[in-house]
């Protein structure tokens, strides 16, 4: 099998020739890892790639040192983190959303861009990233606590706002969808926290749910893969999730959601993509832990319906020895 069918198989609860397993380190760690090992590429000498990311983004502005200002106009403060950031801005008030432009659903030099990342994707599995969805961009734009208020006061403006994203988006997509050979789609949208969602769940499913089923179905229409990410306690909406027709929930934060309780219960129904622990694992236990727990996983994922992954991208602390002791495992227990 190549690595885009390992991945396929797994998305649709197939029984793979390898356990397909992937890792992601942030820019902090990875400039950790260097220093420990001294080789950029140290993943690949462990475990294939599987996956080429195309971000259906347009690319932002710097207009100071340490920020980024994206293509909504929203400036994002990452002197500290930079990775993802900090908002430091509104763009969008009730008073003004019916005038607030949206940006170019993809230019065509970015399009045709993604078109030479993609000639060079080899086997592996093709994937479109639309980050910060729904949700997300809705609170990027308006801020977070104003949003927050928003769903319980004026939740006739919130419902507004997340409709204008949606049919943003559905530009994007269908732009997407036809100048670029993608195998699915992936949807950034954290609705939770550490114990429980964001938001009521009926919050959820009158405001938000309507409008992600717009765009996963505009997806699985074209007989593509919808993957969709949300950080936290989430387990409760999987059913609603397969309703509107997603094909594999990451990051399964095993800190959250019980993996294997999770594996059982939705197999057949839902992928899950993550489950190697970033907060206890990683960071705190001993090689033989996160080898042990690794392992543990791609046995739970050699029918389909599991990618083996790290929770999240790995971030910066993690000792080097579990890191290697993570691909180890891979390496060593992913053949079927």
């Amino acid at each position: 099998m190549t690595p885009r069918n390992r991945v396929i198989a797994a998305l649709t609860h197939q029984r793979p020739d390898k356990v397909p397993c992937d890792v992601r380190l942030t820019t902090d760690m990875s400039d950790q890892m260097f220093k420990h090992i001294s080789d950029k590429n140290f993943i690949w000498k462990y475990i294939e790639p599987i996956f080429t990311r195309i971000e259906l983004e347009d690319p932002g502005t710097s207009p100071k040192p340490g920020y980024y200002q994206d293509v909504f106009g929203v400036l994002w403060n990452r002197t500290l983190d930079k990775n993802y950031g900090v908002v430091e801005n509104s763009q969008v008030t009730p008073d003004n959303l019916a005038r607030y432009k949206f940006p170019s659903p993809l230019t065509d030099d970015y399009i045709k861009a993604c078109q030479v990342n993609l000639a060079a994707a080899g086997q592996t599995y093709r994937l479109g990233r639309l980050n910060l969805s729904l949700w997300e961009r809705a609170w990027t734009l308006r801020g977070m606590e104003n949003l927050m208020m928003d769903l319980a006061a004026d939740p006739d403006f919130a419902f507004d706002l997340f409709s204008r994203i949606c049919d943003y988006n559905l530009a994007v997509l269908t732009r997407t969808l036809k100048h670029l050979p993608l195998d699915g789609i992936h949807f950034g949208d954290d609705w939770g926290s550490q114990n429980s969602l964001q938001m009521s769940p009926s919050m959820w499913r009158t405001l938000i749910k309507p409008h992600l089923k717009k765009m996963y179905s505009l997806v699985r229409n074209q007989g593509k893969y919808v993957s969709i990410h949300s950080c936290g306690k989430v387990d409760e909406l999987f059913d609603d999730l397969i309703e509107i027709g997603v094909n594999s929930f990451n990051p399964f934060q095993p800190e959250v959601i019980d993996v294997d309780w999770a594996i059982k219960n939705y197999k057949g129904k839902l992928c899950f993509w993550g489950g190697i622990s970033t907060q206890i694992a990683l960071p705190f236990g001993t090689p033989s832990d996160v080898y042990a727990q690794t392992k543990h996983l791609i046995d739970s994922a050699r029918n389909g319906g599991l990618i083996v992954t790290p929770a999240h991208s790995i971030p910066a602390g993690i000792p080097p020895a579990n890191i290697i002791a993570m691909l180890e495992a891979m390496r060593d227990c992913s053949d079927n």
